[in-house]
């Protein structure tokens, strides 16, 4: 047990000292060659200096400007009681098994779930988890995030950091003992044990001051706090500390370890503190301990894996022995959970290259949430050939494709093809070509329900179902840390939209923006579609001052389109490292199609995107599109045009109800949610007609003898 022999987080003397030891330390990494360890930590310093004075405002108030809550926080009195947070991904993996630990090795205790973005079937899936594990009090809030724009790491730094933000809310609500843990986290003993090994203690902390890396000075897999005056002002602070830094989007690494440790070691001299033991607070999984985190790749170990499957299985005096009769129905969930393990797939879409939006939004990024997940799937490499259990085409049916599928098959590997536009409207040749590749494929995946039938009507199925995946938002766009020329140009094109959209003529006007490829892979597509809006543009510009950029990747097309027009135009080529702060300079999206064979069967993801950076958004309608019509306007432009122009407020109730049903729908976790559910679906199919071949193998066999 600590008690700080410390002046109080106020003197100006003791934060003058801390700072200069963080310095120090940053000095160590440096001259240790941590040099990225060192540029962060001295960024949140300088981000903490610039946000002290906001921190000190009422926590409340900040609490206020954080997403809303829904739910219901616990109820004053019992416990102990465990909290832990979640996104819809981790709740789906892990929600289960740290609520059965708990009901199994500490009933009678209480469990408090806060959820980021929570799908409506997976409230449903909380309420079945309290019904069966009636031993263990469950309560729950969500909030739904406000992440566009953040990187993949902004939004976990922003999940982990939130936690230490609702804690002073679930502290408060409790006046109970908090046991904060991740959620992969499994509880192996009574929590009991941890309120009396805490004593008297107001906090408890997993401390390594030794540390010179100021963002492991704390370890936050498990914090301990009390109901007391001095525990629920210490996380008062920390929640006040890590909101700041939210709410300004200056997120860096470990931000809750950072402030954690910040506030700790400015406390003042009341607080007690107990330095949390490694029993209670476990990456080592060691026999005894009362709580272990499946921290990196433990999670795929066999102990972590068989715990997970013991937890379930409802018998905490089962036998050991593996294999025996007691055993059983743990050794088939630890089958169950360790099945991410018996198959692997390789991706391998027409062109690798991120710059081809198919490439991005229907391979690469729902394959980087697959691997966020430990599933086993990576870009296709010939190296890898006889490791594949299935491979997945996207859009590659060129004689090469067509001749690796047909090997494929021959090695017994399952072979899928997933068609996002029409291309049974292009050459002869290719055409061909396309239904071969059909033909040899196993499954078949496309993007709507209308290129599904298109499909149908042109290749038949012969009793292969088609599978419908559409596309995720792209929550952000893939850039590389290498193309210092590429975010050289952008950043000097960011600069010219800002003058062009601040000069005198344009800085009044309403900003419409178009984006998209020049020409699609059918001619008859792309930005000349935008040359039929020019009488009307120029008619409301006439009126009310308009401008109009164009995001896309051909100047010369650009010029051809808008040459003699009145309304004011501007160009700049698609980037990566612009792109959405471009869009977001913008009030209206404008998409006119010119419906046809190709057109009417894309996907929605340009009104998605659109309604994700927050822009209000027009055009004609494809069936893609439908679902929308109550947050956009379709097929009604000089309305649409007069409403947000006079309505400036109605952008905003369409962007919330938009991203209502992005959320449900289009978010990533949800689409690669479909490819897990689909790839699954095939390989237990591949096991059911193996297993079908070896019983009428064994029948004939029995038939000769």
């Amino acid at each position: 047990m600590r008690r700080a022999g410390k002046p109080g987080d106020q003197d100006i003397c003791r934060s003058g000292h801390t700072l200069s030891f963080s310095i120090i330390k940053n000095l160590k990494l440096w001259r240790a060659g941590k040099r990225r360890r060192a540029h962060i930590s001295l960024s949140f310093i300088r981000h903490d200096l610039a946000l002290m004075r906001r921190a000190r405002q009422p926590v409340a108030q900040l609490l206020q400007d954080m997403p809303a809550v829904v739910g219901d926080w616990p109820q004053a009195g019992g416990g102990p009681l465990v909290f832990a947070v979640c996104d819809p991904k981790y709740f789906s993996l892990h929600a289960d098994t740290l609520l059965a630990s708990i009901d199994k090795y500490s009933p009678g205790s209480a469990l408090h779930l806060h959820l980021y973005d929570p799908r409506p079937h997976q409230l449903a899936e909380l309420q079945a988890l309290q019904q069966r594990f009636r031993q263990v009090t469950v309560t729950s809030t969500w909030e739904r995030t406000e992440l566009g724009g953040l990187t993949d790491e902004q939004r976990i730094i922003y999940y982990q950091s939130t936690r230490f933000v609702r804690l002073y809310s679930v502290l408060q609500a409790a006046r109970c003992p908090v046991i904060t843990v991740d959620i992969d986290s499994l509880i192996r003993g009574p929590l009991t044990q941890i309120v009396q090994a805490a004593g008297d203690a107001d906090i408890g902390l997993f401390l390594r001051p030794e540390l010179c890396h100021s963002g492991k000075n704390v370890l936050a897999s498990m914090v301990y706090a009390a109901p007391s005056a001095a525990s629920l002002h210490f996380f008062a602070q920390v929640a006040a500390r890590i909101a700041v830094h939210l709410l300004a989007r200056a997120q860096v690494e470990m931000l809750d370890q950072r402030c954690l440790w910040k506030i700790y070691d400015s406390r003042n001299e009341s607080l007690q503190v107990w330095e949390i033991p490694l029993k209670f607070s476990d990456w080592s999984l060691a026999d005894d301990s009362i709580i272990w985190h499946g921290k990196g790749p433990r999670k795929q170990t066999e102990k972590y894996l068989r715990e997970r499957a013991l937890s379930l299985s409802g018998d905490v005096g089962l036998a050991a022995q593996t294999g025996s009769p007691a055993t059983q129905g743990i050794d088939k969930a630890f089958r169950q959970y360790n099945k991410r393990c018996d198959f692997r797939v390789g991706w391998k879409p027409q062109n690798d290259e991120p710059r081809v939006a198919s490439t991005r939004i229907r391979c690469l990024n729902p394959m980087a949430e697959l691997q966020r997940r430990g599933f086993p799937v990576e870009l296709y490499s010939a190296e890898h050939i006889e490791a594949y259990d299935m491979v997945i085409f996207l859009k590659a049916y060129s004689e090469k494709d067509i001749a690796l599928a047909k090997e494929l098959k021959a090695r017994g590997k399952v072979v899928i093809f997933d068609l996002c536009d029409n291309h049974f409207l292009m050459d002869e040749e290719r055409l061909q070509r396309l239904k071969e590749m059909f033909q040899l494929a196993d499954h078949w995946v496309t993007s709507t329900p209308a290129l599904a039938e298109v499909i149908q009507e042109n290749v038949g199925n012969d009793g292969r179902p088609i599978h419908v995946i559409e596309d995720a938002v792209e929550e952000a766009v893939i850039t590389s840390a290498f193309d210092v020329r590429g975010r050289a140009r952008a950043r000097w094109q960011m600069a010219a939209l800002i003058r062009f959209l601040g000069s005198r003529k344009n800085r009044d006007s309403t900003h419409l923006v178009w984006f998209g490829n020049y020409k699609g892979s059918y001619k008859d597509s792309g930005l000349p579609h935008v040359g039929k809006l020019q009488p009307l543009l120029e008619r409301i510009h006439a009126r009310h001052r308009l401008s109009l950029t164009v995001i896309s990747n051909s100047r010369s097309t650009f010029d051809q389109v808008f040459k003699g027009w009145m309304l004011p135009a501007f160009y700049m080529d698609w980037n990566p490292f612009n792109f959405y702060q471009a869009m977001q300079q913008h009030a209206i999206t404008i998409i006119p199609i010119d419906v046809n064979e190709f057109t009417k069967v894309k996907t929605n993801n340009r009104v998605v995107l659109s309604l994700y950076l927050g822009l209000g958004v027009i055009a004609d309608s494809i069936p893609s599109y439908a679902e929308f019509s109550e947050c956009a306007f379709m097929d009604d432009w000089e309305n649409g045009l007069h409403q947000y122009i006079t309505h400036p407020g109605l952008i905003a109730n369409h962007v919330e109800a938009g991203r209502r049903i992005i959320a449900e729908k289009y978010s990533l976790p949800v689409i690669a949610d479909k490819w897990d559910a689909l790839f699954h679906e095939v390989w237990e199919l591949r096991l059911s007609h193996v297993s079908a071949d070896i019983n009428t193998s064994e029948e004939e066999c029995a038939c000769v003898g």
